[in-house]
């Protein structure tokens, strides 16, 4: 490669740069005259032509056209590029009013988010009953609202907030307004506490009173079943004493017969010859 590099390049002496023709580049016009981009593909797309499927984010060389439409003195663009399977040219255009693209010719979108306003919403014109009935229906929920808000104010036993006034009014007067709502919420938090405190307390008693009493029921259960038992024991003893057994059934005594010194003689046990030897 450093072959084709050429640094300094020979002129003959003969040479006369202005004897050379200067030769015009062609004016580029129409198509031709467009800037040329680099960009991605802003969303999927299928060609109309061969049905091929874009991808997003694939990356084209694509022509960039200034139309003279605008939106709020914002500029909309429009891109030229051609299908990678039929060549087929195709176009989408800016959307500044929704921070979009939208399709212009030679392919479809093939999804639109739930963020994009659909093509009926952008062409639906609201009209003056569909203003007024909106109007209508937001009325009735502010009327709602601010009767749930009394009904709960009124159940709970607390003041209302107060009103602030319309923002034209004085300043001084809207300050003070909003410190005294802000003064009745703090109230009505510390009120929620203290209910909840109690809450809390009264419980705590009916839970200890509850087991007071089911303590106390098994002591004097305890108490009565060891004094029935005393009462069973003592009339069985008393039973027992006072009984007066038979007297065929009475055993007889146990008579031990002592051994005599004459039978220890005769047998010769050692016990008779101790006897025999002490005579």
């Amino acid at each position: 490669m450093s072959e084709r590099k050429v640094i300094n390049k020979y002129y003959p002496p003969d040479y006369d740069p202005a004897k050379v023709a200067k030769v015009k580049k062609p004016i580029k016009t129409g198509f031709a005259a467009l800037p040329t981009v680099r960009l991605m593909i802003p969303f999927s797309m299928k060609c109309t032509k061969c049905l091929e499927y874009i991808a997003r984010m694939k990356k084209f060389n694509a022509r960039k056209e200034t139309t003279k439409e605008t939106y709020l003195g914002a500029k909309i663009y429009r891109f030229y590029l051609k299908c990678p399977q039929c060549y087929n040219e195709i176009t989408f255009k800016t959307n500044p009013k929704d921070g979009n693209y939208l399709p212009d010719k030679g392919c479809i979108k093939l999804y639109e988010s739930a963020l994009e306003p659909s093509v009926e919403a952008q062409s639906k014109v609201e009209s003056m009953d569909d203003i007024l009935e909106r109007l209508e229906n937001e009325d009735k929920e502010d009327k709602n609202y601010k009767e749930e808000q009394k009904l709960r104010a009124k159940n709970s036993g607390m003041l209302p907030a107060p009103k602030l006034k319309d923002q034209e009014g004085d300043l001084m007067e809207n300050m003070e307004a909003r410190l005294d709502q802000q003064q009745h919420e703090q109230d009505v938090m510390d009120q929620l506490e203290e209910i909840q405190e109690r809450n809390a307390r009264v419980s705590a008693n009916t839970e200890a009173n509850v087991l007071q009493q089911m303590r106390s029921a098994v002591k004097e259960s305890q108490i009565a079943v060891g004094q029935r038992d005393d009462e069973i024991a003592k009339l069985a003893f008393q039973t027992k004493s006072s009984a007066e057994t038979p007297v065929s059934f009475r055993p007889k005594p146990f008579r031990v017969n002592k051994p005599s010194v004459l039978g220890l003689k005769k047998k010769g046990s050692a016990l008779g010859v101790i006897v025999k030897r002490k005579a």
